[in-house]
């Protein structure tokens, strides 16, 4: 049994701002940190619902105990919690994905290659869940302040012959960079007009496409697989908070090399 947590529809239609409620579960003796709630509804056209793996959650005796805290001190509206549970089948494991919905995935298959932008080594950071991870180089993000640049990582795994179709699953969380761009540039550069900019300025329909398209073209994880001839884009993760890690999954079909 594996439990996911829901929490949907944050609305800052009242609040100067508000995100990243946090998720804890506990065992009656200690309380363990599992998830960060739809962390960039930063205002009411962004509202939205999240999806996310509780890996400490015990259910014993009928009963669980989860605790959803404040950890900035802002402002949260929750409208609805849910506690889901998924049974599998031995030997699988349930990720939810960015559509909302829950993803099992299987025999793992190894990882042959993993390089970064630069040519870099980095198999040892992101073959297991454990402490390492990998993150931009500084000098990728000094460059940031020149011209807009893409950092990525290529992987190659070994694909079983009767394999016919690969899901993909990450552990990720941000860097703290979104939360300069909001507060430091965002909100900021506003002045006292910080709280018109979420208020009314991100309630027109025509701006808040306009934000929403921006950020969803530089920001997150674009999905992208190697078809034979050319990469092909084959889905996207939009960005984690940056207190918590996200385990997310991605379903896409295997395409036959030749």
């Amino acid at each position: 049994m594996f439990a996911v947590a829901v929490a949907a529809n944050e609305d800052i239609k009242k609040a100067f701002f508000g995100s990243c409620p946090t998720v804890y579960s506990s065992d009656k003796k200690n309380y363990f940190l599992e998830a960060e709630c739809f962390s960039y509804s930063i205002a009411e056209m962004f509202e939205s619902d999240d999806l996310d793996r509780l890996d400490n959650l015990k259910i014993s005796t009928r009963e669980c105990i989860l605790k959803v805290a404040n950890e900035a001190l802002e402002t949260h509206y929750i409208n609805e919690m849910k506690l889901l549970t998924v049974d599998h089948p031995y030997g699988y494991e349930s990720f939810p994905t960015s559509k909302r919905k829950i993803l099992l995935l299987g025999k793992k298959a190894k990882i042959l290659e993993a390089t970064d932008s630069m040519g870099r080594n980095i198999i040892d950071l992101i073959s297991s869940r454990d402490d390492h991870c990998y993150r931009s180089d500084t000098c990728i993000l000094h460059e940031l302040s020149k011209k807009i640049i893409e950092d990525w990582i290529e992987i190659k795994v070994k694909i079983p012959p009767e394999a016919k179709k690969i899901n993909v699953a990450f552990r990720m969380r941000n860097t703290l960079f979104n939360t300069v761009l909001l507060y430091d540039v965002l909100l900021k550069s506003n002045g006292a007009e910080a709280i018109d900019w979420i208020g009314k300025k991100t309630g027109d329909l025509f701006y808040a496409w306009e934000f929403s398209t921006w950020y969803k073209k530089y920001f997150g994880l674009r999905i992208q697989l190697w078809d034979g001839k050319k990469f092909k884009d084959v889905g996207r993760i939009s960005d984690a908070g940056p207190i918590a890690w996200k385990q997310i999954g991605i379903d896409f079909q295997f395409l036959k090399m030749r």
